[in-house]
């Protein structure tokens, strides 16, 4: 395993409630980042923290992906969150403690990653801070529409399918699975098995 650091500062001229609103609002990922973010689902979310079903581009317009399980809390303190993103092939972690300053006429988004990498981005660590730096270039970019819609009256951003309403709480089993009642399905199937147990010790002792 080999692990990037990287410390990222983004200046923003807009008013800091939006630059924080962007910041902490997920509803707006897949509507907005369809570049980049193919799914960003919410599975749970109780107080300040949430977990999260995502699925990221690893670089636009290249066809490969990587799925995550977030799990973010909420830092009023800081107007920013803390992020942990599991990768549920390669089981590698990714971290990110984000904060959003007000500084006079301008907000700045500090974000401070760490990457845990297979070994061989030990020989490209400054390929691998170009592919970092072009994927956020691209999010900026579409979150530049983000805020120019937002600051309007009439921007998209504040359409239904962009904007849902956000729960206090959601657990994903009780939504799904709740009344304890499973879906109906469009055709279904009766399977019955008996194992003799007896055969089964059998085979293992003529192996022993």
């Amino acid at each position: 395993m080999y692990k990037i650091r990287v410390n990222r500062t983004c200046e923003l001229r807009v008013p800091h409630a939006l630059c924080v609103e962007n910041q902490n609002d997920f509803t707006h990922f897949t509507h907005l980042h369809r570049k980049v973010i193919l799914e960003y689902r919410l599975l749970f979310k109780l107080d300040k923290r949430e977990i999260f079903l995502y699925k990221a581009r690893r670089l636009y317009p290249l066809p490969f992906y990587d799925t995550y399980i977030v799990f973010r809390e909420y830092i009023p303190a800081e107007e920013g969150y803390h992020n942990v993103y599991l990768n549920v092939r390669s089981g590698l972690v990714h971290y990110l403690q984000a904060r959003t300053v007000c500084c006079g006429e301008t907000s700045s988004v500090i974000g401070e990653y760490v990457f845990s990498l297979p070994s061989y981005w030990r020989f490209f660590p400054r390929l691998f801070y170009w592919v970092f730096k072009r994927r956020m270039h691209e999010v900026m970019e579409e979150d530049n529409i983000w805020f120019r819609s937002r600051m309007s009256s009439h921007g998209e951003i504040n359409s239904q399918a962009c904007a849902p309403v956000i729960p206090e709480s959601y657990d994903l089993l009780n939504d799904l699975l709740g009344k304890g009642v499973l879906p109906t399905a469009d055709i279904e199937f009766e399977d019955h098995v008996m194992e003799r147990f007896e055969d089964l010790l059998s085979s293992v002792r003529r192996r022993l």
